[in-house]
């Protein structure tokens, strides 16, 4: 007899049908738990809410990247020098301006109330003097940025309590100043571009016959600007830069209408005529009124550029019946921008006293950031900048 110590186990294999059906249900299973899971990973949680705190501060550090890319992009000659972060988190930006720079602490305030504005924050306080400008941003009443301006030399004075240049006075009459612009027809570059789009009413003296003459004459008329003729005439020497249509003593009234004729229809649309150099011709009385003669015929006027003290243009232009007036300062005389600023000064005040002022200044770089520093300033001061034609008598 044999011993079975263990019983075989009874047979647990389902019969062939339920055995598949079996092994079925749990591949199925096993893919729907797969793609649950890869489907969980596709769909994106919801972030946690930021609290005000770490909202504000993603703010304020954003802001103060675009604040320094501002205010660089809006004012070329700025450097920023350092920026430091404090403790509390606060930070001091530190900017370097040149010597000669044409920015203003107008400007730049403008350029900082325009940035900070969508990041709820505003501008505190600021601090002007000749030595630093210092402006602080904040919310509500703490102060989280400041930033500081330095020169690298000595600045422009500026009156502290009203943000004018030294000297500028308040206008209290409604000062009128003209501003004639000479020697535009050579180019039309970027600069000669700039002098077009200003949203003052400039006067714009174009030589004629030269390569742009009658494009930017064209293109000012366009504009509603008023438009010069700056015509070429002798200096006591006995030369001129432009010998083709200078007007000269020993022409005769023929061929000095000729040349005049010549002239105008290189810059259609002008409405007047002041003279390129000249400090010869414009003592020759009847050159002068030969000239004059020309000008009633054409309903122009004349404006006495005065390159010598002994001119007779206004007074010609009077007899003749021609409206007229001269040019009372020279702006860029020496070309540079705080030589030319001051010469501003010098036309305001004068318009101050008599109320009303001409000058005159050239299309070059120094006299254009001059203006475009100087002009707005002007208008905050109460004085008003107008054509020509407009104080012709």
């Amino acid at each position: 007899m044999r011993y079975q110590y263990f019983e075989s186990p009874p047979n647990s294999k389902p019969p062939n049908g339920r055995w598949r059906q079996w092994i079925l249900t749990m591949f199925l299973l096993a893919v729907l738990i797969v793609a649950g899971v890869w489907i969980g990973r596709l769909i994106p949680t919801a972030p946690s809410p930021k609290s005000q705190q770490e909202a504000f501060f993603e703010g304020y550090f954003t802001l103060n990247a675009i604040l320094d890319k501002s205010l660089q992009q809006r004012f070329p000659d700025l450097i920023l020098e350092s920026v430091e972060m404090q403790p509390g988190g606060q930070s001091i930006h530190h900017f370097q301006l040149p010597e000669n720079s044409t920015t203003n602490p107008a400007d730049i305030q403008q350029t900082i109330t325009s940035t900070i504005g969508g990041y709820g924050f505003r501008l505190l306080s600021s601090n002007i003097t000749n030595e630093q400008w210092l402006y602080s941003v904040g919310k509500d009443s703490t102060v989280w940025a400041e930033l500081i301006f330095n020169f690298t030399g000595e600045q422009e004075e500026t009156d502290v309590r009203t943000a004018l240049p030294a000297g500028l006075k308040s206008a209290t009459n409604r000062p009128r100043i003209a501003i004639v612009i000479d020697d535009f027809g050579y180019a039309f570059n970027r600069m000669i571009q700039q002098f077009m789009a200003m949203q003052y009413p400039l006067n714009y003296s174009i030589i004629p016959d030269r390569s742009y003459s009658t494009r930017i004459a064209q293109q000012l008329h366009q504009s509603q600007k008023m438009i010069m003729i700056h015509m070429p005439m002798e200096t006591v020497n006995n030369t001129s830069s432009e010998p083709k249509l200078a007007l000269k003593s020993g022409l005769t009234d023929e061929e000095i209408e000729n040349r005049l004729q010549d002239a105008y229809k290189s810059v259609p649309f002008a409405l007047g005529l002041n003279n390129h150099q000249g400090s010869g011709a414009t003592q020759d009385p009847d050159l002068m009124a030969s000239v004059m003669r020309w000008l009633r015929e054409k309903n122009l006027w004349f404006v006495d550029s005065r390159t010598i003290a002994g001119t007779v243009g206004e007074a010609t232009a009077r007899k003749a019946g021609v409206k007229t007036i001269s040019r009372d300062i020279f702006l860029d005389d020496v070309d540079d921008v705080r030589a030319i600023k001051k010469e501003l000064i010098h036309v305001a005040n004068l318009a101050q006293e008599r109320g009303s002022a001409v000058a005159i200044g050239h299309c070059r770089p120094n006299t254009l950031a001059a203006l475009e520093s100087y002009l707005p300033l002007f208008i905050k001061a109460g004085y008003e900048i107008v054509p020509v034609s407009e104080l012709l008598h």
